[in-house]
């Protein structure tokens, strides 16, 4: 059974900036072998940039312990040498004397895995592209706090310096530019959190916000999905979810008898093809003991369960046109035909426990993303390609033309990496357990290879005027009959060999019975013209 309403719902234009980065890396060194105190020693690191401008460091920091206080930590940049005059400082930074720097349990505890800091420059800085500079690193007090470091020259384009002296290793990190070259004007990022859709500018600018209408159930909305340029659908709720499709002006919802979710704030996954809605279908209590995949017409006026053997807990539409289905959170995955709704593989990617989303690019590379906060790439049999540690608990998984988001369950944040799984920026969400897609971007239109191809041959040239052969060939591995237009110079006096006609400087040409069919690979010189300039 399926219901469907409507309710109207008006967009809402935002007036402020949000508090957001949307940086691209420059330069960077992520090997870690040990950490070294910034109490202790002074800490600096030179590097080259290639961007013309910095706005923030992001380095790999840990609490090494004690009863100390928190403090503020901020950065300053020199040029060539950290004697020489401070060109910018970054804002203060407290950190919290805890576990990872957060409050809560482990307060005064030391320790845990190098978390990710990043220290923004109050104004973006202008620099002078392979250059060396220093980025040095100041506490306002006298914490325990460590910085990461490798053990080699890891960095070739720059050095660590303890007390001023320059040491054969490299500090962990990465110099952030505001160059960013991730979308242009008409892309976006959505971000779904507290029955809200965010929409940002890559710039990190709030475009404007769409209120999702809340449930019967009252359950908060889970993953989106742009479907065309106006259109958004939300898997919305929980135990007796609706499928809300936003067309730009109002709210549509369908609901489908026995469709629900586990109640996991990473669960609900949603996919869509020009077609079809597609979203997952888990076992669940009273009333919601059916499981598969729930496939909604386009217009929402049939629904229909699939594959009922499995429960889904993520759904994507790869970049190949395919349906990818993740089955439990131990990286058990299929791949699906959405039209006939069979499977095409079945994937094992070999995770032991955490997998929550997952994504796929045009040639069907898969990207996984875990509650463990690792972000891993495998090709299209399943094989591991690569992988990273983002240090946050992902919760969903995005992709777009080289472009992966991901979504951080507990710093509520949007991370945008690359499909090299390099960094590329952050989007911070107003509300907790956020979701996030890209806006819809409409397929390329690749313009067809032409068949029969066209070269004009001068012969004779005057100067007020020439004369010239066409050279037709057919490109193809069959006969064609051509018809084609293409570019001259000047007015068409005569021509030969052909019906023909012009239009400014575009020229139709078709040929005549004896020579209007070229055979696979023929060439023919039988068309001439003569033009004046």
């Amino acid at each position: 059974m399926k219901n469907i309403f409507t309710l109207s719902s008006a967009i809402v234009v935002a007036s402020v900036v949000a508090p957001v980065s949307a940086l691209e890396a420059d330069q960077k060194q992520t090997a870690i072998d040990a950490s070294t105190s910034i109490s202790f020693y002074s800490i600096a690191q030179s590097f080259t940039p290639s961007a013309s401008d910095l706005k923030a460091v992001r380095l790999n920091m840990l609490d090494a312990g004690g009863n100390l206080p928190g403090a503020d930590v901020y950065l300053t940049l020199h040029s060539e040498d950290v004697g020489n005059p401070v060109i910018a400082q970054t804002e203060p930074l407290y950190l919290e004397d805890c576990f990872n720097f957060s409050e809560g349990p482990g307060c005064n505890m030391g320790g845990g895995s190098p978390t990710e800091v990043t220290f923004e420059f109050v104004e973006r800085v202008e620099l002078t592209v392979d250059q060396p500079y220093v980025f040095a690193i100041h506490s306002e007090a006298n914490p325990s706090f460590n910085v990461a470091y490798s053990y080699s020259d890891s960095y070739s384009d720059g050095a660590l310096f303890k007390d001023g002296i320059e040491q054969p290793q490299d500090l962990s990190f990465t110099t952030l530019t505001s160059e960013v070259t991730s979308g242009s004007e008409q892309d976006s990022i959505l971000v779904s959190a507290d029955n809200t859709i965010y929409r940002y500018a890559y710039s990190g600018e709030l475009l404007d916000t769409i209120g999702i209408p809340v449930t019967t159930q009252g359950s908060a909305a889970r993953d989106i999905i742009a479907i065309s340029e106006t259109k958004i659908a939300v898997f919305n709720g929980i135990f007796t979810p609706t499928l809300s499709v936003f067309d730009g002006s109002d709210w549509q919802h369908a609901e489908y008898e026995g469709w629900s979710i586990a109640n996991n704030v990473s669960y609900g996954g949603i996919a869509a093809t020009e077609d079809y809605i597609f979203v997952g279908d888990m076992s669940t209590g009273t009333g919601g003991a059916a499981q598969g995949i729930v496939r909604f017409t386009a217009n929402l006026a049939v629904a229909e369960r699939f594959l009922p053997e499995y429960e889904f807990i993520d759904l994507t539409m790869g970049e190949d046109g395919l349906l990818y289905g993740l089955t439990n959170t131990y990286g058990d995955l299929l791949v699906i035909n959405p039209q006939d709704m069979s499977i095409i593989s079945s994937l094992d990617l070999g995770h032991t426990s955490s997998s929550r989303a997952v994504a796929a690019d045009a040639d069907g590379v898969i990207y996984l993303a875990a509650w463990s906060g690792v972000l891993s790439k495998f090709d299209a049999s399943g094989q591991l390609l690569d992988s990273v540690d983002t240090g946050s608990a992902l919760g969903d998984l995005d992709i777009q033309q080289g472009k992966l988001l991901a979504s951080s369950v507990y710093n509520d944040t949007a991370l945008l990496y690359s499909t090299q799984l390099e960094p590329m920026g952050s989007y911070q969400a107003p509300a907790s357990y956020p979701f996030a897609a890209f806006s819809y971007m409409a397929p390329e239109v690749q313009e067809p290879e032409p068949i029969v191809t066209s070269d004009v041959a001068i012969n004779s040239d005057w100067g007020s005027g020439y004369c010239a052969n066409l050279v037709l060939t057919n490109t193809s591995a069959e006969p064609q009959t051509w018809n084609l237009e293409l570019e001259v110079e000047g007015v068409i006096s005569s021509l030969w060999g052909a019906n023909w006609s012009q239009s400014g400087s575009t020229l139709a040409v078709s040929g005549l019975n004896w020579n209007g069919t070229l055979q696979p690979g023929q060439s023919n010189n039988s068309v001439g013209f003569c033009a004046s300039r």
